[in-house]
């Protein structure tokens, strides 16, 4: 099987494939307020995000990496913040595949507000079969005062040593 091939074997499944089955954890539904912010996510989303990480999540190649089952995503809420506002850089590895690109930082995007990205990025962490929790304003808000300083994006070792 060429590599090209083995990538696109990720992606695709089909009935009675059993070759990628996990067991499936059960999202909390979310309440009226969750599912007007997760709405919302889905707005923003597409209208900032499509470009690169495409309608699927499933990113694009030489462009951006996979938010489908990322770690990224689905870990630490703080760490998903930190990047959106201050980008990350440098080599980073998604499901088997090397990426390393630069994700410019958010922070100073005027339509990106604390609600909004906290929006996107509960969003990203409850579609496609996600199960992670919400993130809220207040955790936003937080995270960008504390890092107010910050010139220069993340690189993959400094986010791993933000634990919650």
């Amino acid at each position: 099987v060429t590599r090209a091939a083995a990538q696109v074997a990720k992606l695709v499944t089909w009935p009675g494939d059993t070759s990628k089955t996990v067991a499936m954890e059960k999202a909390r539904p979310l309440s009226q307020a969750e599912q007007e912010q997760f709405e919302l996510g889905r707005t923003m989303y597409r209208g900032l995000c499509i470009a690169c990480h495409q309608i699927h999540g499933r990113g694009m190649m030489s462009m951006a990496p996979p938010l489908v089952d990322s770690p990224w995503v689905l870990g630490p809420e703080e760490q998903l913040i930190n990047i959106v506002l201050h980008g990350l850089y440098g080599p980073l590895v998604i499901k088997g595949t090397e990426w390393n690109l630069v994700m410019p930082g958010q922070k100073d995007n005027p339509t990106l507000t604390d609600q909004n990205i906290a929006a996107i990025l509960t969003y990203i962490r409850r579609e496609w079969d996600h199960t992670a929790g919400i993130v809220n304003a207040k955790s936003v808000a937080k995270v960008r005062a504390a890092t107010s300083n910050r010139a220069l994006p993340w690189t993959v070792k400094e986010l791993e040593k933000i634990k919650p």
